[in-house]
């Protein structure tokens, strides 16, 4: 047991490391010490602004990436989002979060990723369900890209070049399965310079059959390409691990 524990430890400070060593993160969330209830209002999370008649994603403990502390619900009727300093983080970026979709088939997670002027021709465009897939836009088409696992977390981290060429590349659980799709707004010649804000959620209620049930956690951006499976998905999966070890 002595040696097992070390081991765990070891892989846990190497872990660490590597993302200190190797990623420029300049924004995290887990909700974990945010209050449950409303998101806006919290951690300059915010509705979006065309959308001020809907309501807020909630901060909740029932479902939690390892079954610990807290995530996002985020549901029918909601648009959130988070707004960062203008023109700062420019060149090649990263997002990379944890996402559940427990709706079936109903609802999906709207994501709109861009800088400047808040606009739904954004960079990064993607959906998560309905019905139960990935879409995302390349240019002016909508495309399916990937099957979405109902009821189980998957590791989202997706890479986006704000200079030259205007494309990004999304990745499930470590496989790639979008690559240097053209921004959206390229398709009416609009350019996205840095990576200034992100909105998310959906304005219909009910959509494809049902209401939208999705949870978002772990949430970290950085400079960079980043790693397909980040330092923090990975050390979740590792206390988890222990967790299950000590017993």
């Amino acid at each position: 047991m002595i040696r097992l524990t070390l081991v765990v430890i070891t892989l846990v400070i190497s872990l660490a490391f590597m993302g200190v060593s190797y990623a420029d993160t300049w924004y995290e969330q887990d909700f974990d010490d945010l209050k449950d209830g409303a998101i806006v209002g919290q951690d300059g999370w915010a509705l979006h602004p065309e959308m001020l008649d809907l309501k807020s994603s909630t901060v909740q403990s029932d479902v939690a990436f390892g079954n610990k502390g807290k995530s996002l619900l985020v549901e029918g009727g909601q648009y959130v989002i988070r707004n960062f300093p203008a023109g700062k983080h420019g060149g090649t970026q990263h997002i990379s979060f944890d996402s559940r979709k427990d709706s079936d088939p109903g609802g999906r997670t709207n994501n709109y990723i861009g800088g400047g002027d808040v606009v739904w021709d954004g960079s990064a465009v993607f959906s998560l369900g309905l019905p139960n897939m990935l879409r995302a836009f390349n240019a002016g088409s909508h495309d399916i890209v990937a099957p979405i696992k109902l009821g189980e977390w998957l590791h989202y981290h997706v890479v986006i070049r704000f200079g030259g060429s205007q494309t990004y590349d999304i990745y499930v659980d470590g496989e790639k399965v979008v690559d240097d799709f053209a921004f959206r707004g390229s398709a009416k010649k609009i350019t996205h310079s840095s990576l200034d804000w992100w909105f998310l959620g959906s304005s219909h209620v009910e959509e494809g059959g049902g209401p939208l049930v999705a949870y978002i956690d772990n949430i970290s951006i950085g400079s960079g390409e980043g790693f397909p499976v980040t330092a923090v998905s990975s050390l979740s999966k590792l206390a988890t691990t222990w967790a299950k070890l000590k017993r």
